[in-house]
């Protein structure tokens, strides 16, 4: 074919179906502007959930390097160093669960070096609630938290 054809522009228009009709558009309200934290302010804390079935998996997510002890939560979800995080703990067959606040101490990436597994590092707060976790953990492990056993935290 040579040269070009000149077509006049087409208007489309969709073909109306039978038994549909088109709403009209509706503008729908604007969300809230996000109420800044004043200075100093964290957000609310996230809740975890964590059980432990046997004493080495204790031993291996227990930090009692930290300050206050610690536990080592495996997760996939996004946590910075830092974060505030409630965690609810249940423990073997102990009945009740535990709860306490802490503190992200650190985060173990996905593909981590050595096979570690994804989560993040807990620090107890020092509270009672806290403390109270970490010598319930003591007792349990006893003499095994001075293990040189490889954990999920070392």
């Amino acid at each position: 074919m040579s040269g070009s054809m000149n077509l006049p522009p087409i208007d489309f228009q969709p073909a109306a179906q039978s038994g549909v009709s088109a709403a009209p558009a509706q503008v729908l309200p604007r969300a809230p502007e996000p109420r800044p934290l004043s200075q100093g302010a964290k957000p609310a804390a996230t809740v975890l959930s964590l059980t432990i079935k046997s004493k080495s998996a204790l031993f291996a997510a227990f930090m009692p390097l930290l300050n206050n002890g610690g536990l080592f939560i495996p997760t996939n979800k996004h946590y910075a160093v830092g974060d505030e995080v409630l965690v609810l703990l249940t423990l073997m067959d102990f009945p009740e669960k535990l709860s306490f606040s802490g503190t992200v101490a650190w985060v173990t990436p996905p593909g981590a070096q050595n096979g570690k597994i994804q989560g993040i590092g807990v620090h107890f707060n020092p509270d009672k609630a806290g403390q109270d976790v970490k010598n319930k953990i003591r007792a349990i492990l006893g003499n095994l938290v001075n293990s040189s056993r490889p954990t999920h935290t070392i």
